[in-house]
């Protein structure tokens, strides 16, 4: 399909793209391959994908309820849904920080929510825990991730502003009434100055180091 969602680079050096059609992947040696949910997909419109660090490819379906979250490491393949790790079908955004931890963003305008699975090279689900708005965020919705510097997780919203989590698990909402420019948070980046720099809605917002 040539609407392409999601792009990632694996441990493999190969390219892996999310379409609305399954997931196409670029070898090094410029071969492609196509998987849909025949090939154990959980669902074909793929939204998110994400390399680990242990050389595995999460896969995010974002077509609820049949939505979920595959990760595929070597021939191994273990599909995830609302039954065991995932706050809503929607998979919209995935992140490994720097201590290991798999975020993984679900939902749909204002269902959903985070969950955060620190233990899933183990797949010991007990590590896992899902946050939402009543657990301290700033929405439901997990549309994006970033990691600055310093090990803050910041996790962007879709309808509700910014969401700080620090190291102690404490949370900081900002909105747009803090200066934000809107309320959808779909991408981050921080500069080699410290700012931090949000893609909105409405333009760009730079917050200052």
């Amino acid at each position: 399909d040539p609407k392409v969602m999601a792009l990632c680079w694996s441990k493999q050096n190969e390219l892996w793209v999310g379409t609305w059609r399954g997931v196409a992947v670029l070898s090094p040696e410029g071969v492609w391959r196509h998987y849909r949910v025949a090939d154990g997909l959980p669902g074909e419109r793929v939204r998110a994908i994400c390399a680990d660090s242990q050389g595995g490819v999460w896969i995010g379906s974002f077509i609820a309820p049949e939505g979920g979250l595959l990760h595929w490491s070597g021939d191994v393949k273990r599909i995830y849904t609302t039954d065991d790790l995932l706050a809503h079908a929607n998979v919209a955004a995935l992140f490994e920080d720097s201590q290991n931890r798999m975020w993984i963003g679900t939902g749909f305008f204002d269902r959903g929510g985070v969950t955060v699975f620190s233990d899933w090279q183990t797949g010991d689900l007990n590590s896992a825990k899902i946050m939402r708005q009543v657990d301290g965020l700033a929405g439901n919705k997990g549309r994006s991730f970033f990691e600055d510097e310093t090990g803050i997780i910041w996790i962007g919203s879709e309808l509700d502003g910014l969401t700080l989590i620090a190291d102690d698990g404490s949370c900081q909402v900002i909105e747009e009434s803090d200066g934000l420019n809107g309320s959808e948070i779909m991408c981050m980046q921080q500069d080699p100055e410290g700012n931090l720099w949000l893609g909105q809605e409405k333009g760009l917002c730079r917050l200052e180091r």
